[in-house]
């Protein structure tokens, strides 16, 4: 939630200084990786059936880097729980 008032606030900022700058706001779900099996919660790789490879969850990122969305558009999985699936607005 605070992510997305951040990018409210610097939507409005950034077009009260017509920058032609976007806010987006991108999310991967949750993906396994080298980073999450070497954390506190590593356990969460056990569940992977659930969750994104790597490289589905970059796909999020990627679209709402390269994709023409409208500002402060919140682009995420579409899959069961937003956690896996491709990136959607």
């Amino acid at each position: 939630m605070h992510l997305a008032l951040y990018s409210l606030a610097l939507r409005s900022r950034l077009d009260e200084a017509g920058s032609g700058l976007t806010s987006i706001l991108a999310q991967p779900g949750i993906a396994t990786t080298a980073l999450a099996s070497r954390s506190s919660a590593g356990r969460i790789n056990r569940l992977s059936f659930l969750l994104n490879d790597s490289e589905h969850g970059a796909l999020a990122l990627f679209y709402a880097a390269t994709a023409s969305v409208p500002g402060n558009a919140y682009i995420g999985p579409d899959g069961l729980g937003i956690t896996t699936g491709k990136g959607v607005v």
